[in-house]
């Protein structure tokens, strides 16, 4: 996400907010919490009143990524869900395999019983929900817009998305595959081999990481009290 903003252009308008704020507006309270990603004093994110996309990865039940994207001028909130929700697959548990396997078979459980799906609806409609009082809290809307009795945001599914593939669940590197696509204007399918594409998008993630450590010598308390003092001191 860091080398993503990074990358991002002073008249670009959108906004990617960080995993964790679908796992923390889930309480009423922490809505309250989240203004730094609202006014957009939580670098680099940007105010919300800059952008006109944002960007929010969607998590259900530590087993499945989806990508929401809020369009705040045409209020549409666009859903790209790696996993069909109508495929039905069939896992022979394997003692032998890892655990992302096991992950993939208890992921393929839910979805015959049932239960994925009306996991992945509570999640889409309290985002929709939430979202759109983060919004009013901390007043996006100026003419005081009512609440709606109606979701506020129409919920859409685009066609021809990358579809599962494989064994080895990759939902979550494709979340950055979308995000990337879309912030770059790409189609969201390249007719390729998805289960390539991933294992591609993972080689990247894992040289990013590793270019991204830290050295053993780096003083973390002395770098934060020196932005405190002065944000815009240079630390080597």
């Amino acid at each position: 996400m860091i080398k993503k903003y990074e990358q991002r252009q002073q008249s670009d308008r959108w906004s990617i907010l960080p995993p964790y704020f679908q796992m923390t507006i889930v309480e009423c309270d922490a809505i309250r919490r989240l203004e730094c990603y609202f006014d957009g004093s939580m670098f680099p994110i940007p105010p919300i009143s800059q952008v006109e996309e944002v960007y929010v990865p969607l998590n259900i039940k530590n087993v499945h990524w989806l990508l929401g994207v809020f369009h705040l001028r045409d209020r549409t909130l666009t859903i790209y869900d790696k996993f069909v929700i109508s495929y039905i697959c069939h896992c022979t548990l394997n003692p032998f395999l890892s655990n992302d396997y096991l992950t993939y078979a208890y992921l393929c459980s839910l979805l015959e019983s049932g239960s994925l799906v009306k996991e992945r609806t509570e999640v889409i409609c309290h985002i929709n929900i939430a979202f759109d009082i983060w919004l009013r809290i901390y007043g996006y809307y100026a003419d005081n817009e009512p609440l709606k009795m109606s979701l506020p945001f129409k919920v859409l599914y685009p066609n021809l998305v990358p579809q599962q593939s494989g064994k080895l669940g990759d939902c979550g590197v494709w979340v950055c595959i979308f995000i990337e696509r879309l912030i770059n204007k790409q189609p969201i399918y390249q007719q390729e081999d998805t289960a390539t594409s991933a294992y591609e998008m993972r080689q990247r993630l894992a040289i990013l990481f590793n270019d991204s450590l830290l050295p053993e010598n780096f003083d973390l308390v002395t770098t934060f009290q020196t932005f405190e003092n002065d944000p815009d001191a240079e630390v080597v």
